[in-house]
């Protein structure tokens, strides 16, 4: 861009002096019609028609738009001279160069292999949202990266995965499959320290997904199994005990309605309810005979029914 502008400038410049060196001929001659053909007339127009392309390209070299979520560094003669995050059109000198930076929040996704506190080896898929701070991006640029993807690569990646495997390391695996969230935000937090400081703003960083060895998935799987089955055995023994103080309850409601039916018996009222039934049956067609024992104070002869009243 600073060699094309010193080359239009120096056009200009060729061209401006051989239009006035046309006026001087012309004068000389003592013609006063300035626009006539010449040896100088070819010149002078190709000279006005490059004025004419020069200031239009002027004009369109110093305006320039920004969209939503983008910064700008303007730059001249390859130092920074003004940095723009404003969305809308702009305007700028025109031969300064315009580089763009996407300021907006992004998504990153990761896999890192760690190890635990209880020394076992976990693959974890993460997503990092993040984004260039955009009140520093002038420092972003002349201090740590030229480019978007060198700062993704060469700076937010590994100091995310170092944060991750500092934190991880001093986590057991059950904590880590419990307390997913937590842990998450204790990374972040972690990370965001060392990435403030290369202008990186970190929103988050998420677990999304924890691999573990074959080897352990099958362990989870048979603690898994064995739990159920000792839930099984308890419903099972919970149930028994259900069952055995219903029992107990229910004898105890028997053993106290009997003691309430013997407080209340008495010979007197047995007998009587003995010769109610008797006559029952004596009244029933199938009857053949009942043998009575009389009462203690009776003559001790015996009473036999039948079907068609007593007989003696």
């Amino acid at each position: 861009m600073f060699t094309i502008t010193v080359l239009s400038i120096l056009t200009l410049v060729y061209m401006g002096f051989a239009f006035a060196a046309y006026l001087v001929y012309k004068k000389s001659k003592g013609d006063k019609k300035i626009l006539e053909d010449g040896p100088f007339y070819p010149m002078a127009m190709i000279s006005l028609g490059c004025m004419i392309v020069v200031i239009f390209w002027t004009l369109i070299g110093s305006i320039y738009s920004i969209d939503e979520g983008e910064g700008v560094l303007l730059t001249e003669f390859g130092k920074i001279y003004s940095t723009e995050t404003e969305p809308g059109l702009h305007t700028k000198r025109p031969w300064a160069s315009k580089i763009e930076w996407p300021i907006r929040l992004r998504s990153l996704s990761q896999t890192i292999e760690s190890r635990t506190i209880d020394d076992m080896i976990l693959t974890f898929d993460i997503q990092l949202m993040w984004a260039v701070d955009p009140e520093n991006l002038e420092n972003v640029y002349s201090k740590v990266a030229k480019d978007y993807t060198t700062l993704e690569t060469g700076f937010l990646v590994p100091i995310a995965r170092d944060s991750f495997r500092d934190i991880i390391g001093n986590k057991a695996f059950t904590d880590i499959n419990r307390k997913r969230d937590l842990i998450s935000i204790e990374i972040t937090e972690y990370a965001s320290a060392a990435l403030k400081q290369k202008y990186i703003v970190l929103d988050s960083i998420q677990i999304r997904k924890i691999m573990v060895p074959d080897s352990v998935n099958a362990a989870i799987e048979e603690k898994q199994k064995k739990e159920q089955e000792l839930q099984a055995m308890k419903y099972e023994v919970d149930k028994q005990k259900e069952a055995a103080l219903a029992r107990i309850e229910e004898a105890k409601g028997l053993a106290k309605a009997q003691r309430i039916i013997n407080s209340t018996l008495t010979p007197a009222y047995l007998q009587h309810e003995g010769i109610q039934m008797l006559k029952k049956l004596s009244d029933s067609p199938n009857t053949t005979f009942i043998m009575v024992p009389t009462a203690s104070k009776s003559s001790g002869v015996p009473i036999i029914l039948n079907g068609q009243g007593p007989l003696k």
